[in-house]
């Protein structure tokens, strides 16, 4: 991707297709949220696996495979002790 957040998506559908065929699994990795990260391969065809904020939530092939998050009883202690 380029600093707009663009790339040649023709290229990239034929590296992707190269990877399936050899059995190479293609992973975003991310800090972004998961969200975001899907609508710049919505035109790819191929199995894609999203490691998404910092490795907090992992989507594969639309499967939440992991999802960390933080206890809400944690966050209320957090927020309390940053308001002293």
């Amino acid at each position: 991707m380029d600093d707009d957040g663009h790339y040649n998506h023709l290229r990239f559908q034929q590296l992707m297709t190269q990877m399936t065929q050899r059995g190479i699994r293609f992973v975003v990795a991310s800090g972004n949220h998961y969200p975001h990260l899907p609508p710049y391969f919505q035109d790819i065809k191929g199995d894609i696996t999203y490691v998404a904020e910092n490795g907090a939530y992992i989507v594969d092939e639309e499967i939440v495979l992991s999802e960390d998050v933080i206890a809400p009883d944690l966050v209320k202690k957090s927020v309390k002790l940053a308001g002293k």
